[in-house]
Parts: structure tokens; C-alpha cells; sequence
């Protein structure tokens, strides 16, 4: 079974597990609002189709099959594939309603007592099952952050287990890396009562306090009003139009391209403190300090709106041509 789109929550009836931290305020992605928006629209009018998955959501879909048998041979554990958990592929915990777990598998229990080393050289016996989550990113350096936490936390709650193994594979430069999660209360209390109060806004159409610039857009109706495009196919227009949007795209991917050349030469030097190529290109390590700087508290500042230049790619098929 191909693993694109073969898990899924029921939008509009069920969050999930990583829309959790938009709504607790922790997702560097996306905003409470986006996510409240998606799921009025599909309470109104049905589950809408996904977009379709960019090149990085579609290999670390396809990734996810490799990176389970790569930490089942390193670890010497099985991992029970998601697609044959829960409903569907969905763990749901009847005691926490609204909230769906699309788990990417289940660590067995061993037949006898496992030792796993951790990311932080941590030793961690095993001898239950645990929630596996597997995660590809352009860097590996540090623990794991706060959004990714929190989707273990409620994957634990949908799953009723105390422990939780994440793979993270770094694709600047892959390797196996192991973190091991347990159940904290206090953010799965946190959750309960968040996705309770997410519901209750769901049915109100009450939006959560505006965040972000695009969250003005679905706050406020200025933002929602239906406009009708104006077709302009004047060639030197389009001709801009179109060059704008391959360098935007271009200078997305060399931005890209440099953070992973950046991270294999860092990788490279690690302790040395200066180094020279045959090309004649220097690389050093600076010390840089920084000052210390009190507390601020940035004053509050009134909702707007505003205009907003931006150029996307629509589809061809939503063109009308008279």
C-alpha cells in the first residue's frame, strides 16, 4: 500500500495530532485560525480534498517505509506499520473526543527486555509497546522541538500508552536518530481542554484572537469578501508575472541548497578552528558574544487590515475565458 494519503483524520469531525499545536499557540507553520477555518469548511460543506503534497511532504511519506525497517534493524524492535493501527489507519481514545492519531506505527513490546540508546546517549529499557513517529528534516542538530512534543503527546493520549520512540533523519546528512517521549500530564491536560474549546468555536464560528497577518484575512470580512479576477494576457505582463514567480521559487531552493551545504561543512570542521581548501577559500569558526538584554514587553497593538501583494500559481482549469 502506498503510504501517501493512506492515513487521515476525518476533517471536521476530528483534529489531528499535529494540528495540535496550532491551537495550543507552539506551530511555526501555521496559525489556530488556519486551522479553525479548515474544519468550519468542511463542517459546511464536507471533507475537502488535500492539496496536493509538495517534494519534501512525499519523501519523507515515502521515507517513512526505510527510515521503520532502518530502526527496526538498528534497534532490533518491530515496528508495526500505521496503516494496521487503529480504524483506517486512525487511533481514536473514546475518553478524548474530537481528537484522531494518524500514527505512522507501534513499536511491539520485545519478547525480552530491549535497551535502546537515545539521541542524548540515554539508555531506555523497552519492554512495552510504544507510539512510533518518524520525522525527515534538513538539519539534525538539537532536541526536538516543541510542536513535534506536543503531536507525541496526543498521539500517547489517542493511543492510552506512556511512551513514545521518534526517528528523526536529518537529510543534510541521514542518519539514525533515536528520541524516547513520555507521557507528560500537565500538556495532555492542556490538550483535553483545548480541543473541547476548539470544538465549542467550531460550532460558534468564534475565531481565536488574531495572530498573524494572514490570520486578518479570516478574522475580519474585509479579509473574506468574494472578489472576480480580472483576466490580463497582455504578453510582457505575463512574461513578468511568470519570471517572478520561477526566481522566487529559485531563490527558495538555493536557500535550501546553502542550509544543507552550510550543515555538511560545519559537520566537516566541528573543532577546527580554521581550515584552507587548494581553491583558496578560508572557513573559521568566530566567536560571537552577546550582550544580555532586558525583558521587554512589546505593547499591544490594534487589529487591521491592509493589502497584501502576492503572486501564486492557480490552476488551469479555474481559468474563464469568455
Amino acid at each position: 500500500m502506498s503510504p501517501v494519503n493512506s492515513k487521515r483524520t476525518v476533517v471536521g469531525v476530528e483534529l489531528g495530532c499535529s494540528e495540535l499545536s496550532s491551537i495550543l499557540g507552539h506551530d511555526p507553520y501555521r496559525s489556530a485560525n488556519e486551522v479553525l477555518a479548515k474544519h468550519i469548511a468542511a463542517k459546511k460543506h464536507g471533507d475537502q480534498p488535500k492539496d496536493a503534497p509538495n517534494g519534501f511532504m512525499l519523501f519523507g511519506q515515502y521515507a517513512e517505509v526505510g527510515i521503520r525497517l532502518w530502526a527496526e534493524d538498528s534497534l532490533g524492535l518491530k515496528i508495526e506499520a500505521g496503516e494496521e493501527t487503529g480504524v483506517n489507519g486512525v487511533t481514536r481514545n473514546p475518553a478524548v473526543l474530537g481528537l484522531g492519531a494518524s500514527l505512522d506505527g507501534i513499536v511491539l513490546a520485545p519478547d525480552e527486555p530491549a535497551t535502546v540508546y537515545d539521541w542524548y546517549k540515554d539508555a531506555h529499557t523497552i519492554t512495552e509497546p510504544l507510539v512510533w513517529e518518524c520525522k525527515t528534516t534538513p538539519t539534525g542538530e538539537g532536541p526536538l522541538p516543541a510542536h513535534i512534543l506536543i503531536q507525541v503527546q496526543g498521539q500517547l493520549l489517542c493511543a492510552d500508552l506512556e511512551r513514545a520512540m521518534v526517528s528523526r533523519v536529518p537529510r543534510s546528512r541521514p542518519e539514525l536518530q533515536t528520541f524516547i517521549i513520555k507521557a507528560h500530564q500537565p500538556t495532555q491536560l492542556a490538550i483535553i481542554e483545548a480541543v473541547e474549546q476548539f470544538w465549542i468555536r467550531v460550532q460558534t464560528e468564534e475565531w481565536y484572537p488574531a495572530e498573524t497577518k494572514a490570520d486578518l484575512e479570516l478574522v475580519y470580512r474585509e479579509g473574506n469578501r468574494e472578489v472576480t479576477p480580472v483576466q490580463i494576457d497582455e504578453p510582457k505582463f505575463c512574461e513578468t508575472v511568470n519570471r517572478y514567480h520561477v526566481v522566487k521559487d529559485h531563490l527558495k531552493s538555493l536557500t535550501q541548497e546553502q542550509e544543507a551545504l552550510e550543515h555538511r561543512i560545519k559537520d566537516r570542521m566541528r573543532e577546527i578552528e580554521i581550515a584552507h581548501t587548494k581553491d583558496g577559500m578560508a572557513i573559521r569558526w568566530t566567536t560571537v558574544s552577546v550582550s544580555g538584554k532586558p525583558e521587554r514587553v512589546v505593547p499591544e497593538s490594534p487589529a487591521r487590515t491592509y493589502r497584501r501583494f502576492q503572486v501564486t500559481q492557480h490552476s488551469p482549469e479555474r481559468r474563464t475565458d469568455d
